[in-house]
């Protein structure tokens, strides 16, 4: 079972009207889902809980194309520490479809409380993804 990953892709009216960009904007915008990425990166690193530091050093940029980036937490008990288990599942409600592919099956009776790192990152930079680009199609 893989960890959990997030695609960044520049925002869909801004890709849609990309071609209406010069190129030094389309630069700009390609500049900015790196910058993201990266920063995603370093925010959900510095919020992994560490016990053996496994779950910090699975976290990384994947890909990066002119157009998207990928950012992933390898370990494979990410989607666990994210959003908890048992009893003390946690997960946004915009994100439970996705959360639905990490359910158990009910057998073992562990609770263990979400600590949220990864998503907390992404949307915070995502967030500042859309204003950034905001500034740039102005």
């Amino acid at each position: 079972m893989k960890g959990l990953k997030i695609q960044l892709q520049g925002l869909d009216k801004a890709l849609k009207d990309l071609h209406k960009f010069k190129s030094k904007t389309a630069d700009e915008v390609a500049s900015e889902i790196k910058t993201t990425a990266f920063d995603i990166e370093r925010d959900a690193k510095a919020a992994a809980p560490v016990d053996l530091g496994n779950l910090r050093q699975g976290i990384r940029v994947t890909s990066v194309t002119k157009m998207s980036a990928e950012v992933e937490s390898q370990a494979s008990y990410s989607p666990y520490v994210e959003w908890g288990t048992g009893g003390l599942v946690n997960v946004p409600a915009d994100l439970s479809q996705y959360a639905a592919q990490f359910k158990g099956k009910g057998i073992k009776k562990v609770n263990l409380p979400a600590r949220p790192f990864f998503y907390n990152s992404v949307f915070k930079n995502m967030k500042n993804l859309v204003e950034r680009l905001k500034r740039i199609s102005h």
